[in-house]
């Protein structure tokens, strides 16, 4: 027997399809972990953009806060002393809550960390398991 068809007849054997078929889940398994750092990758930029442009927002409200409660304490004081302080506090405070609220609200309705590789990995499994 030629070496041609030593090659043919052991994949169309046993051995041929236990290699196709560890091929194939070793293509499934690269993709999903392709889909992985993906992801990884997208949350980094994400993330690291979040904290840049927080950065300079929260460096330009704070300066911005200062110059305005300045004003308004000194524009108020004339009129009502030192409820002028607790003004322009309770202002604060209300908007510091409010902003929180909205945090809160964004994080709850953001998908989770890897949710397209989670969805993906059931797909499989489900696949699977109609095979069997």
């Amino acid at each position: 027997m030629s070496e041609a068809a030593a090659t043919v007849e052991s994949d169309v054997g046993l051995l041929g399809t236990a290699r196709r078929m560890l091929d194939s889940i070793l293509g499934i398994l690269r993709t999903r972990i392709e889909i992985v750092a993906c992801e990884f990758e997208e949350e980094r930029e994400h993330l690291k953009a979040l904290l840049f442009f927080g950065a300079i927002a929260l460096a330009l409200i704070s300066l911005g806060v200062i110059a305005l409660t300045a004003f308004a304490t000194l524009w108020l004081w004339a009129t009502f002393g030192l409820y002028a302080l607790a003004i322009v506090g309770g202002v604060f405070l209300l908007s510091g809550f409010l902003l929180l609220l909205y945090v809160r609200h964004r994080e709850k309705v953001r998908p989770g960390l890897f949710a397209t590789t989670l969805f993906e990995l059931s797909r499989d499994r489900d696949a699977l398991k109609g095979d069997s």
